[in-house]
């Protein structure tokens, strides 16, 4: 299928894939032929499917970007809501979270990164979330819940940011000698391919002294 057709033309040619290759599909199962053939043409729909919700969530994505907040929250609930469950759905709540942050509505942002920390599929997309949420409670003053948040490690693949979000969290509250010792020890962990001119204006920009 068409990943640029109409809702109403995907749906039309999802009923004859159904009609031409469905029956196939059965007989091959029940009668132990024609299996490899029904296998390979489900294999090939899921991959279309897979391509229209990609679609779906680079467009909800877009639409973030342009300020089209009402547009896109409506396109990602509904993936979330259709496709609930899956990694589909753990990156469009990410969409949901960040339409509502752009719109100020920390609140909801929150609870939806909550969520996301408790059952997204994957772990990475769980520590996505988790340092999101971080900073949605740094960006409501909650400054004991953001470390809550930080106290652990979880996965050296992360440990740099997490790192320099708790330099940010100590820089909020007042601690810029702490701030700073974060932030080298954030630049100490990362690679070679890593762009560090961010963190490393951070670091210029507090004293050496310990000073606070």
């Amino acid at each position: 299928m068409d990943v640029y057709d109409t809702e109403k033309e995907q749906l039309a040619k999802l009923k004859k894939w159904i009609q031409e290759n469905g029956m196939s599909i059965v007989l091959g199962v029940g009668l132990g032929l024609g299996g490899v053939y029904g296998w390979k043409a489900w294999q090939k729909h899921q991959v279309s499917q897979s391509e229209l919700i990609s679609v779906e969530l680079a467009e909800a994505m877009y639409q973030v970007s342009e300020k089209q907040y009402e547009s896109a929250l409506s396109r990602a609930s509904k993936i979330v809501s259709e496709h609930d469950g899956t990694l589909y759905s753990d990156m469009a709540r990410l969409v949901i979270a960040r339409a509502q942050v752009e719109q100020g509505k920390l609140e909801d942002a929150a609870a939806i990164l909550n969520e996301m920390v408790s059952r997204a599929q994957q772990k990475a997309l769980q520590e996505v979330a988790r340092l999101r949420l971080a900073r949605v409670y740094m960006a409501m003053s909650k400054y004991d819940q953001a470390e809550q948040v930080l106290v652990n490690e979880h996965g050296s693949a992360f440990a740099r940011s997490y790192e320099e979000l708790r330099g940010d969290l100590k820089f909020h509250k007042g601690d810029k000698a702490g701030a700073r010792s974060s932030y080298l020890n954030a630049l100490a962990m990362t690679g070679q391919q890593d762009d560090t001119r961010f963190l490393q204006m951070k670091i210029d920009d507090l004293p050496a002294n310990g000073d606070k």
